[in-house]
């Protein structure tokens, strides 16, 4: 089966997020929640990770199969801990 893009399965709803893309890059919020963040940061969203569910600590999870989520939480707790000098 073809794995189709948005655009071609469900036209109706691009064209609405198309809207609210545009709206967006029109309007100035002053809400950080609601801007635009980085290409980087909107791949790492609409991956394979938003399909894991990971409950629990690195090592520690209730459920299979999280030897990269626990190395990417790791990391992120490495990143956090240099970002705040701790």
């Amino acid at each position: 089966m073809k794995d189709l893009d948005l655009e071609e399965k469900d036209p109706e709803l691009a064209a609405l997020i198309d809207g609210e893309k545009t709206r967006q890059k029109e309007c100035l919020d002053l809400i950080a929640s609601e801007n635009f963040t980085s290409k980087a940061v909107m791949q790492v969203m609409g991956s394979c990770l938003s399909n894991k569910y990971s409950e629990g600590l690195p090592g520690k999870r209730y459920y299979a199969g999280n030897e990269f989520i626990d190395q990417i939480e790791l990391l992120c707790h490495k990143r956090a801990l240099e970002a705040f000098s701790l």
